[in-house]
């Protein structure tokens, strides 16, 4: 064998070593700790996110809260006065709170009014979710009281799937300004 060939092995050889050895530290020490933190930085990306949509629900409530405990709605789902409507429901407060969707709901289930709008186009949109004339007793968006409850403090909340995708949500009883009832609906 000549020289030529014994120092191509010979550096075929450690070749094949420095692979072997950079697979296997790479393999065993590398990468776990790669995945380890990838894993760490997703669990805290995912984190933010939940609690982004946390603090998006929450100002949700309170805005539907400010509207639920209010004597002008509390008179509204008896009068249904077109008045409360014209001054209160246009399409400037949907946009202007970032809202898409409110509904008046009375005791019996009956929709007072409701309207949905796609904020970028400005027009009605209708969801299957939120029927045009009657909601069941049983809706997921029509609060059931607890009797230990306090009925101020009745609020379901969260996220409801929707045809055009999932959609924040919050519901409450409407009451008086002075968070009294009985309540006349949701």
């Amino acid at each position: 064998m000549s020289m030529k060939s014994k120092a191509v092995l010979i550096f075929l050889g450690i070749f094949i070593v420095y692979a072997v050895a950079d697979y296997t530290v790479q393999q065993v020490v590398v990468l776990p700790s790669f995945t380890a933190l990838e894993r760490n930085e997703a669990q805290k990306d995912l984190q933010r996110a939940v609690e982004a949509i946390k603090r998006e629900i929450h100002h949700l409530a309170k805005l539907c809260w400010d509207w639920s405990a209010w004597d002008d709605t509390y008179e509204f789902i008896v009068s249904r006065s077109g008045k409360y409507i014209e001054s209160n429901l246009p399409i400037t407060t949907f946009v202007d709170n970032a809202v898409h969707l409110i509904y008046f709901v009375d005791t019996d289930g009956e929709v007072v009014w409701g309207e949905a709008y796609d904020l970028k186009t400005e027009k009605p949109i209708r969801l299957s979710v939120f029927q045009e004339s009657r909601f069941s007793k049983d809706h997921p968006l029509i609060p059931k009281k607890d009797p230990s409850e306090e009925l101020s403090q009745v609020c379901i909340s969260g996220i409801v799937n929707t045809e055009k995708g999932p959609m924040l949500a919050a519901a409450r009883p409407i009451l008086t300004s002075q968070n009294e009832g009985p309540s006349r609906g949701t």
